[in-house]
């Protein structure tokens, strides 16, 4: 007698015949199904998320079938999501050909995390050299301990830290010693810089998008970011250290959580007394965008350099030659010693003038551009310098602002890019004096006035913001603000 295998169910490959949307789509989040079926235990991992989006908002979409709009992939994103009140959920549509299909997508991405491992020594330059607080990506106060060598403190995850020295004494202490070296400015030697930006250029293209690497690069050249005030703030960052009851207090949030190094007490000044930073471009995001978007070798325009974030992701990236431009005398004294220092092997022209300034011709040199990306002034939002030729100084405006400044960035751009080219615009709307200033509307709508096509929108994670207040006691108590996503705007020149 013979016997007859059963016949088999044909397998489905976890990737066969998806087709994904372009672009991320932010709906509703009550309009998205959680899989039901779903094999992975996650309730335990909500509460954890959930600290992290707190810190770095939702960058990841999570993958929803259009059929039937269930998510098979982030469902622990959106019940973290909800967990924190959330009311949209920014999600990536998928086309699966069959159940089967998006079931089998499902299991493999679930499954997918299990098939790496963490690689301590690059955690531990992160944490260290970086200023990254590991704490806020989900690792414990332990972990940190251990990868910094101070496992040994014995520092309790609830607290307790205090029980031999006061903390009033720790914060003493700690006041003398910043009084005594002055403002802990971000500081890297070149034979440290060479490696960050060699490990930058190495970064796999998903951990581009919220790493902070090179960011202490960039400022080890532009140290006057931190003197620069914001509006809607009180002080500059090297104003508030100048107080000591502001540094007291900056000292007092950084040792809360336990045994710290000097490096993690820079990033507690933003929490006392209406203090903040201006922005600098993560060198990581820019990289991501460079490799992205502009070819092999390509020709790149930034027409407002800023700090050096985006020179430090051009260095790193495989384009070839960086033309920037910004008014600002320090500044661009700043990226001149980066470019000499560090990008000896490509070729950076830096134009010291008010975009508006500068001609085509004098921008392209007889040769059009591969590829043009910035993040120019949001209007009067940050006073990067008290010179005339800043933007918000001449047109103090914003009518006059969008019309001679914004418009003919765009416009400029338009004119010295290849066809075919894309054109990246970081922008965000911002409330001055409380009214909304409609920046991202006005620039898509002029962008493709200009004969532009909107090619994508992307999103620039810029976490959260600390900040602290008194209770009812007198007492300093710290929270977190929500400052999310920034837009920007991919166009491509047809």
């Amino acid at each position: 007698m013979s016997l007859q295998r059963p016949t088999m169910p044909p397998t489905v490959s976890a990737t066969a015949g998806i087709q994904t949307s372009e672009s991320i789509a932010e709906v509703p989040i009550n309009n998205v199904v959680l899989w039901k079926d779903n094999p992975r235990k996650n309730d335990a991992a909500v509460p954890k998320l959930a600290d992290v989006i707190k810190t770095r908002g939702q960058v990841t979409p999570v993958v929803v079938w259009r059929k039937n709009m269930v998510a098979y992939k982030g469902n622990t994103t959106i019940k973290a999501l909800k967990l924190l009140g959330y009311k949209t959920v920014k999600v990536l549509y998928a086309d699966f050909p069959s159940e089967t299909a998006a079931i089998a997508y499902g299991i493999a991405d679930n499954k997918s995390s299990e098939w790496s491992e963490w690689d301590d020594e690059i955690l531990k330059r992160f944490q260290q050299a970086e200023s990254v607080d590991l704490t806020t990506a989900g690792f414990t106060l332990k972990n940190v301990q251990m990868l910094t060598g101070y496992d040994d403190l014995n520092v309790s995850e609830s607290g307790g830290f205090f029980s031999v020295y006061p903390q009033s004494e720790v914060i003493e202490e700690g006041l003398k010693l910043f009084r005594k070296n002055g403002f802990p400015f971000p500081s890297v030697t070149k034979f440290e810089a060479m490696q960050i930006i060699n490990t930058l250029a190495s970064m796999p293209k998903d951990s581009l998008r919220t790493s902070p690497l090179g960011g202490n690069v960039a400022d080890t050249y532009n140290p006057h970011r931190f003197s620069v005030n914001v509006r809607g703030s009180s002080w500059s960052a090297t104003q508030s250290f100048a107080q000591d009851r502001h540094l007291r207090h900056a000292i007092e949030f950084a040792t809360k959580g336990g045994a710290i190094l000097r490096y993690q007490l820079f990033g507690a000044l933003t929490i006392v007394y209406s203090t903040q930073i201006p922005a600098n471009f993560r060198p990581a995001f820019a990289r991501m965008m460079y490799d992205g978007l502009a070819p092999r070798g390509g020709r790149v325009l930034d027409p407002s350099a800023g700090y050096g974030g985006r020179l430090v992701g051009f260095i790193s990236s495989q384009c070839q030659e960086y033309v920037g431009v910004d008014p600002c005398h320090e500044t661009m004294v700043g990226n001149g010693r980066l470019a000499a220092d560090l990008a000896f092997r490509k070729h950076v022209r830096l134009i010291e003038k008010p975009f508006e300034d500068v001609s085509d011709a004098e921008l392209m040199k007889g040769k059009p551009f591969d590829f043009a990306f910035t993040s120019p002034p949001y209007f009067t939002k940050e006073i990067y310098s008290k010179e005339n030729t800043q933007s918000c100084n001449r047109y103090p405006e914003y009518t006059a602002w969008r019309d001679k400044f914004l418009h003919v960035l765009i416009r400029r751009c338009y004119n010295v890019l290849k066809k075919g080219s894309h054109f990246v615009l970081n922008i965000e709307n911002v409330r001055i004096k409380g009214e909304l200033v409609p920046l991202v509307d006005d620039a898509k709508a002029y962008a493709e006035k200009c004969g532009f096509h909107f090619h994508a929108k992307e999103y620039y994670p810029i976490g959260n913001r600390p900040s602290s207040q008194r209770n009812e006691d007198g007492e300093h108590v710290y929270k977190s603000i929500h400052s999310g996503l920034e837009t920007v705007l991919i166009f491509k020149k047809p």
